[in-house]
């Protein structure tokens, strides 16, 4: 299964969501998931943990607009949808 739709609302979520605490239990809900098989499914998409992807996403935001569309265009974001 490849769980497209699932993570792209798990995404949307966390980015909806980047000025409040996000807790995995929530994006997971958020995607229709438990919060362990969510984790598992997320890493093995992404190649991240679902902190590291926040993490990400937080030190995004607050990056440059020339800096967020090239990663937007040519990384990491791109190779997921």
């Amino acid at each position: 299964m490849e769980y497209r739709e699932e993570i792209k609302a798990a995404i949307d979520y966390i980015e909806q969501h980047l000025d409040q605490e996000i807790r995995v239990d929530n994006v997971a809900a958020a995607a229709g998931f438990s919060k362990y098989h969510f984790q598992r499914i997320f890493k093995s998409k992404t190649g991240l943990a679902v902190y590291e992807y926040i993490q990400k996403m937080n030190t995004l935001r607050s990056c440059s607009s020339s800096v967020r569309i090239g990663f937007w265009e040519n990384g990491f974001v791109s190779r997921l949808l």
